[in-house]
């Protein structure tokens, strides 16, 4: 497909006059281009872009013969036919001036060295001179309204509704001209013998085209009406004509809303554009034969409300020289591009290209592609313009070289360079951009532009590219392109089809131009390219196609018949094909030219549970959108005496239409539903997916589906498919605007997006419940798994909440109970019913349950994260008070487990409650929903609960701001206590619960994420009074939690060993109850038996024997000794003011 590229080049006619541009138009080849004015033709070459010979009218031939009005050229470009305002067409003749020999001498300024040393450092191109001169003038009665080539002789409209046929010297018959009056018109070919005549005596024709593959001439009459033209003979004799009249759908004003024409023979489609500024596509009915509607295009009001009122009539329409693209212009302004089947890619109308008045191509008056698509020359509609513009554009791989690169690559293709798109694990190599630019070798587009094929391998590191001759390949990290170093073998090699890797070969169609032959080759990457190292096998037709699978090769040729080949390693860098069968298809197919891909796959029509390895198993041919299914018959192949080589497929069957793209994974069996589908892209219908269907019942399997067609429609245009994420890869343009420059800048960006949610939809809506879960059971080990549920559900409870009218099989409360299988389901309903409308949560809560029940769940469930989240819920469906209630609720257990994140953000939560809001009784309603991460709160005061802790709040100069004070007044006195009351009482409560538990660790988190320093003194002096109730216990736990090293046993008779808790605890509370008994009063100090307790060091040769110490030299750590007290006395406590002497050991 196509995408906008850069700025756009605007150029000038290189003539002194100046003249005003009224078109453009091009050769057949598209390599050289004529500009029309009033009163002279310009021949321009597209590649360089010059001018090359300017013809001036004379005066005199202005007033005698008229103005230039529009031109057609001959197919091999020989001759050129002008048709002036006065009725007279004017014929030319081109010829090459060889009295000269070139007219431009375009050279690159290298060194003489390196001319010398290699001609591929030294490119040369000649330019030829041209000759134009005035061959004849005839004048054509009732004046000339279209003209048109139908093979050998010109088709020309007049006035007065005859169409004459006309000779390229100008000669003519008046017995082979066409009456419109004359002709019988009919709805269909079946409907003949009551066709009649034309009512309107006056009508003639306005635009005509010829459609050779369709077999005659669509044509727009002058009321509007569209026809086509069915001669009985190539002849297109007078009497043996009929017409054949389209029928719009819609009102009568619609079918004579008909105002041009572009005709698609590879698609089989004849667009027309309308004066509402719609363009129908009809095609012909292969039985009846009549013009039956395709689709139509128009501007989707969703995205272009207003502009799709204003656009006007549809004044051009232009096919690309693939035909899979549309260009379309209004006679208001503005220009678009459409998939052949409906999918709109780039529209000027859009906001994002914001153009100045001025712009040049804001109104156009025509159009015109050049080779292979990647410019479009475009004339502006201003009257006295002397300029034209050239758009530049990326063609996708897909519309250049179908099934060319993996499926989750994309490959854009320009006129001068390659852009690869890598997945994230190849994506190393690539740009800030996440593009990889390669340039093509200047030394290979210098003879052989433009770029017609080119091919990714499936690791996405070797490309090859072809144009006009030759070949060339390229290894991505490196950038090192490998050429012919024969430039005669290069040039005398012309590919035909596309191209196809296998392992470590290219895989080609070529026609040789020395033995004038067609010919497969294979030639690898790691040899010179030379016709000595490749593998040649001929084939009696031209290729147009070339598929690969594991050891395949698949070849269908012009003469309408697929060719198999086994592919076969000969030597280390050798390979040869070998020749398996022919299938004929002309039963399927109507023209070579209509087929646009031919894909061998291992797809099945019944698909095997497991999935096995991918064996050839099926051919796919896209034939004008319509995919045909030749599947292998296993019970042929399975005869014994057959060779494994040996294939025989069954008839064609087709499974789709309006295909553009397909894709069949070659994955593993790890996501076995998507790698075993099969993926097409279907315009504006959408992506459409044959999924297999795994672990029927073997006693139904007689009878039930063994495969479903699910379809939907993604945000963008894709072109490809990452199976292993279940993501759509597409391309999107950027638009920017520079101050000064009119015309916008065009950039182009890859995007993705996730794609499990419409098929686990679409198979709930059919009942399927089962295989969606499997589906979703292969895909759960995605990192955005959840969000696929969470957009699963909100698509629907949009669909339903927002339904006029009631459903009567509604999907919601099947939805839900699919979520609800899987472990994270309260997140995924508190998260869809915060990115979703106020007015949508009864709707969603009706069919799930209260929020408030599902709040209490996800506290029981220690889940609090979820239950911040419905805390949001809550909030704006119950009153005030209650919601500070449960808030507080979710604060005392995040405190209780240490969640300080989400406590900060429940403190703030609870200091913005409005207190003059707490008396309320009824819910404070929809507040503004935000993104993922943050919502808001309250109506007068509005905070973020981010449910992602954030690092940067944990530093002191991010503290929540101070309690903000309010007037008090008789309704917050009525709820018995102040806003920071409430909130210093839980505070107090945690502070009190840590100091019980002497958690001091805990205490110093609390107040470095809650409190600030003066408020956590302030608390704790409140709190002075408080006494630690059981001090060996807290002792031990603050040994613990700060991970200092615990008292050792030093005592005679008692080894040397670190105390234990449960000892310690056992000793302690002997003495205790023993000071009890005695009446003592119990202190906070430590009571000690008749033994040291002494602390020992943290490393490991602290369990060591020690040295001796000098005794002048006291211990560095002073021990804990009993006082020098009688053994009786052990039990005695002293104050807890007195101080006590460590005594020397």
């Amino acid at each position: 497909m196509y995408f906008l590229l850069g700025w756009p080049r605007v150029f000038r006619l290189d003539t002194e006059l100046s003249p005003a541009i009224i078109s453009v138009t091009s050769f057949k080849d598209k390599r050289f281009f004529a500009i029309l004015t009033k009163d002279g033709i310009s021949i321009w070459l597209s590649k360089p872009t010059l001018q090359l010979v300017y013809h001036q009218r004379s005066e005199n031939s202005v007033t005698l013969l008229g103005e230039n009005v529009c031109a057609e050229w001959k197919d091999d470009s020989s001759r050129m036919a002008i048709s002036t305002s006065r009725g007279y067409i004017i014929f030319f003749q081109l010829e090459r001036d060889l009295s000269v020999s070139h007219l431009f001498h375009c050279a690159d300024q290298r060194s003489s060295k390196k001319k010398e040393s290699s001609e591929l450092f030294f490119v040369n191109h000649r330019i030829p001179a041209i000759r134009m001169k005035q061959d004849c003038a005839i004048r054509i009665s009732g004046g000339v309204q279209c003209m048109s080539q139908v093979r050998d002789d010109l088709f020309v409209s007049c006035g007065d509704g005859i169409i004459r046929k006309l000779s390229w010297d100008g000669s003519t018959s008046e017995k082979n001209n066409i009456a419109i009056s004359s002709l019988p018109f009919c709805l269909d070919l079946d409907d003949q013998p009551r066709a009649t005549l034309y009512r309107n005596k006056s009508v003639f024709v306005r635009q005509m085209q010829f459609c050779p593959l369709m077999g005659g001439l669509a044509l727009v009459l002058s009321d509007g009406r569209a026809a086509f033209l069915i001669p009985q003979s190539i002849k297109f004799e007078p009497t043996q004509c009929r017409c054949v009249l389209a029928q719009a759908p819609g009102h009568e004003s619609l079918q004579r809303s008909h105002l041009c024409l572009a005709a698609n023979h590879r698609y089989r489609l004849i667009a027309y554009g309308c004066s509402s500024g719609e363009a129908i596509l009809y095609y012909l009915d292969e039985v009846t034969g009549a013009m039956q509607v395709s689709h139509i295009l128009v501007l989707p009001p969703e995205k272009f409300p207003e502009t799709s009122k204003h656009t006007g009539p549809l004044s051009l329409l232009k096919w690309s020289p693939d035909e899979s693209v549309l260009v379309v212009a209004w006679e208001s302004g503005g220009f678009a591009l459409w998939t052949a089947f409906g999918a709109l890619l780039v529209c000027s109308l859009s906001g994002d290209f914001s153009m100045p008045n001025d712009a040049c191509f804001l109104h156009l008056r025509s159009l015109e592609w050049a080779a292979e698509g990647y410019e479009l020359w475009a004339v502006p509609a201003d009257g006295g313009s002397e300029h034209f513009c050239i758009l530049d554009f990326a063609r996708s791989m897909t519309a250049v070289n179908y099934y060319g690169s993996p499926n989750d690559v994309v490959l854009l293709l320009t006129g001068d360079r390659l852009l690869v798109s890598l997945n994230e694990s190849q994506n190393a190599c690539s740009s800030s951009r996440g593009w990889l630019q390669v340039l093509l070798p200047p030394a290979y587009l210098s003879s052989n532009w433009p770029i017609r094929y080119a091919s990714l391998d499936e690791s996405g590191q070797c490309v090859a590219i072809a144009g006009r001759a030759g070949f060339a390949h390229c290894w991505l990290p490196s950038r090192r392109w490998k050429l012919f170093g024969n430039e005669g073998q290069e040039q005398n090699m012309a590919v035909t089809g596309s191209m196809a890797w296998w392992a470590e070969f290219v895989c080609l169609g070529c026609f040789d131009e020395q033995t004038q032959c067609n010919e497969i080759r294979l030639y690898s990457r790691h040899c010179k390219v030379d016709n000595l190292f490749a593998h040649s096998t001929r084939v009696p037709t031209l290729v147009s196609c070339v598929s690969v699978l594991r050891d395949l090769l698949v070849a269908y040729c012009s003469d309408n018949a697929l060719r198999l080949f086994a592919l076969r390693t000969v030597q280390a860098d050798r390979a040869e094909l070998l020749r398996l069968q022919e299938i004929a298809l002309n039963y399927c197919v109507p023209h070579p030219y209509c087929v646009l891909a031919v894909l061998v796959t291992s797809l099945r029509a019944e698909p095997a549970s497991p999935p096995g390895q991918s064996e050839p198993e099926s051919i796919l041919i896209n034939c004008s959108g319509r995919l045909l299914f030749l599947a292998r018959d296993r019970l042929v192949n399975a005869v014994p005496g057959r060779t494994p080589r040996s294939f025989t497929f069954s008839a064609a069957t087709p499974i789709a239409s309006c295909v553009e793209q397909v894709w069949c994974p070659r994955g593993g069996p790890q996501r076995a539903y998507l790698n075993n589908a099969l993926w097409l892209d279907c315009g504006a219908a959408g992506i459409k997916v044959w999924l297999p269907l795994f672990g029927l019942d073997k006693s139904l399997s007689g009878f039930m589906a063994k495969r479903i067609m699910l379809q939907f429609k993604p945000e963008f245009y894709p072109l490809g498919i990452a199976v292993d994420d279940a993501e759509l890869v597409g391309v999107q343009v950027e638009v920017s605007q520079y101050e000064g420059v009119p015309e916008p800048y065009c950039a182009i960006q890859r995007v993705k997006c996730v794609c499990l949610q419409h098929i686990l939809r679409q198979l709930l809506r059919r009942n399927l419940g089962p295989h969606a879960f499997q589906v979703a059971q292969s895909c759960s080990d995605l990192p955005h798994f959840s969000h696929v549920l969470e957009l699963l559900l909100h698509e629907v409870l949009e669909e339903e909440a927002t339904s006029s009218e009631p459903l009567p099989d509604p999907l919601l409360p099947r939805v839900l109970a699919f979520v609800r299988e899987f472990p994270h389901w309260r997140k995924t309903i508190a998260h869809c019913a915060r990115k979703s409308e106020f007015a949508w949560w009864p709707h969603l809560f009706g069919v799930v349950g209260g929020a408030r029940e599902l709040f209490d769940e996800c506290l029981r469930e220690n889940d609090l994260e979820t239950a911040a989240a419905y805390l949001l819920v809550l909030q704006n469906l119950e009153p005030p008070l209650l919601s500070r209630q449960l808030a507080a609720r979710l604060l005392e257990t995040s405190l209780e487990q240490y969640r300080w994140s989400l406590a900060r953000e429940l403190f703030r939560f609870l200091r913005a409650i409005d207190p003059e809001e707490l008396h309320v009784d009824s819910p404070r309603g929809p507040t503004s929903p935000k993104d993922s991460s943050s919502f808001s709160f309250s109506r007068k005061a509005s905070m973020a609960l981010d449910l992602v802790p954030q690092r940067t709040r944990t530093h002191s100069r991010d503290k929540a701001p101070p309690l903000r004070r309010h007037s008090s007044g008789g309704s917050r006195e009525s709820l018995g206590e102040r806003a920071d009351e409430f909130l210093d009482a839980i505070l107090r409560k945690q502070v009190r619960a840590m100091l019980s538990g002497a958690r001091l660790k805990e205490l110093g988190a609390f107040g470095a994420n809650l409190l600030s320093r003066e408020r956590l003194v302030a608390m704790l002096r409140r709190e002075e009074a408080y006494s630690v109730e059981h001090f060996p216990s807290a002792l031990l736990r603050l040994h613990d939690e700060f991970g200092w090293p615990k008292p050792a046993l030093v005592a005679s008779g008692l080894p040397n060993r670190p105390l234990t808790s449960g000892y310690l605890l056992r000793t302690l509370s002997i003495h205790d109850d023993a000071a009890s008994t005695n009446g003592d009063a119990c202190d906070s100090g430590l009571l000690t038996p008749s033994f040291c307790l002494s602390i020992p060091k943290r490393s490991a040769a602290a369990t060591r024997p020690r040295r001796a110490r000098r005794p002048t030299r006291a211990p560095r750590r002073p021990a804990i000794t009993p006082p020098q007290t009688p053994t009786s006395s052990c039990c005695q406590t002293s104050s807890p003011r007195e101080t006590r002497e460590p005594s020397s050991s």
